[in-house]
């Protein structure tokens, strides 16, 4: 089957102001004190200019040359803004880069499987073509069934002027592709290339031929790696610049778009047709990301996510409508896909009989809290295997799939605690104790509070499981006595006597929450 597509010879934007104008430019860099030349544009090749020529020899050739400076970083940024656009046509797409030297390659896209949704391969690298001619960029075009053979034609193959070449399926084809290009087109080390031309052999074919155990003696094992790569004999893993989806929906539409209602319009249609993929797995999406392919190259996008799965179109754009608003339109919008990037099991639930079915409860707040303030902003309580109170639970971000609701029950009987907590308890002064020594005034904060109701106790032990070997036998490490009281206006508060059985010690009163 058909899987890799290679884009080599991508030139800067800027050539094609300067194509037009018929300037010749040329891109240079440093090496070994001299000037050689790493880029030139077509004006630039006509007058006899060519990659790795020095400076001042290009000048002598071509007196109108127009000079600057390599950006090998800059270029790697557009190279990679270029990869994510090509996400349109495949979600396998991934940069190429050369091992050998600082500049950018290319780009790689397998389109196994996705070559139909552009009418054939045949339609899916015209229309690629026409795109990269459109943005600016001179390319060339190579498909084959391994990665390194569509590199190898790409680069190598005759005649240069031919933007797109398509080879064949099968080995056979596969070898007859490569044998006529240049040893260079296999991407080994520059010092085994030299080693190959000084004993006469230029061309693949010659070694194809070689027994292989002598070209692993003569050459070292990674020549004959990167020939069985090409002919598809090992298997090449080529990276993709994003984790694989495997659930979108694609919207084409006849005409670039800039009307902001019509973009709100087609997410549901898109969710719809999710929706149709994502029902027949029984799953639900948890994050969802709409991009949209601008006709200048830009891609934007947009993501929201949710503390459960679902397939509940009017809760998603409602996330996505506050979003909508930075959605950049550039000079038109010309494709819409939503990807699931992230899905889990979708477990149906009975519906209630009594509650209104436009309830959408508490998850669906945290959602619409989450994508407006963020998900560092929101948080959920889980449960701790701590006796103190205030070390009991733990914050964690409310889309974590950690989160379950506190439950204090003991026994079958449940465990009243304040839905407030101080970060650290307060010390308060009894004024008055009553005869089964719980308080009947006290003073908390500069105020006094008169007991109207009591209730407890319920004892807190120690953590001795936390501390040093001596700290069971600390007589600071104090149990816990916590009561609920309430005052003559109605307050509620949550309060604990630590060391009141400790009779060298006077115990101590601390204020730690409070009840609605």
């Amino acid at each position: 089957m058909r899987q890799t597509v290679s884009v080599g010879e991508i030139n800067d934007k800027r050539q094609k102001l300067f194509d037009l104008e018929t300037i010749p430019l040329v891109l240079v860099e440093k090496v070994n004190s001299q000037s050689v030349l790493t880029s030139v544009n077509r004006s630039a090749e006509r007058a006899g200019l060519y990659r790795g020529l020095s400076l001042s020899d290009a000048r002598v050739r071509c007196s109108n040359l127009y000079v600057a400076k390599a950006d090998f970083s800059s270029e790697y940024k557009a190279l990679e803004s270029l990869a994510v656009w090509c996400l349109r046509y495949t979600p396998w797409t991934a940069t190429d880069v050369s091992q050998n030297a600082s500049e950018t390659s290319g780009l790689w896209l397998d389109i196994s499987g996705s070559a139909h949704l552009f009418g054939g391969e045949a339609a899916l690298l015209k229309d690629l073509s026409s795109h990269l001619a459109y943005f600016g960029y001179t390319h060339r075009i190579a498909i084959a069934d391994t990665p390194g053979t569509s590199w190898a034609i790409a680069r190598f193959k005759q005649p240069p002027h031919k933007i797109i070449i398509s080879v064949s399926t099968g080995k056979e084809e596969t070898k007859a592709a490569l044998a006529p290009l240049p040893v260079t087109a296999l991407r080994v080390a520059s010092s085994i290339i030299d080693n190959l031309l000084r004993l006469g052999l230029n061309c693949i074919g010659q070694l194809l031929v070689l027994p292989r155990a002598h070209l692993t003696l003569r050459f070292g094992a990674s020549l004959v790696h990167c020939l069985d790569q090409a002919l598809g004999n090992q298997t090449e893993i080529i990276q993709p610049i994003r984790a694989i989806v495997k659930y979108q929906s694609r919207l084409v539409f006849a005409e670039p778009i800039l009307d902001r209602a019509v973009i709100e319009n087609s997410l549901g249609r898109l969710l719809n047709a999710l929706w149709d993929q994502l029902e027949v797995k029984h799953l639900g999406a948890r994050q969802l990301t709409l991009s949209g392919y601008q006709v200048d190259g830009d891609v934007t996008e947009i993501a929201i996510g949710t503390s459960r799965p679902l397939r509940n179109s009017k809760h998603v754009i409602n996330l996505f409508e506050e979003k909508l608003k930075n959605f950049d339109l550039g000079f038109g919008i010309e494709l819409l896909v939503l990807s699931a990037n992230t899905t889990d099991p979708l477990v149906p639930s009975q519906s209630s009989f009594i509650a209104s079915q436009e309830s959408q409860g508490l998850p669906y707040l945290i959602d619409r809290l989450n994508n407006r303030f963020g998900s560092r902003q929101v948080f959920n309580l889980v449960p701790v295997s701590r006796h103190r109170p205030e070390h009991a639970q733990k914050k964690i971000a409310a889309f974590s799939d950690r989160t379950k609701p506190l439950d204090h029950t003991r026994k079958g009987t449940t465990i009243f605690r304040p839905l407030q907590l101080l970060t650290k308890p307060e010390p308060i002064r009894i004024l008055e104790l009553a005869g089964d020594r719980t308080p009947v005034i006290f003073e908390w904060r500069a105020r006094s509070y008169r007991v109207a109701l009591t209730g407890g106790p319920e004892r807190i032990s120690t953590e001795w499981w936390l501390n040093s070997y001596l700290e069971p036998f600390n007589k600071q490490a104090d149990s816990r006595d916590y009561f609920h009281i309430e005052d003559i206006k109605g307050l509620r508060f949550w309060v604990f006597c630590a060391g009141l059985y400790q009779s060298e010690r006077s115990p101590k009163w601390f204020m730690h929450g409070f009840f609605p």
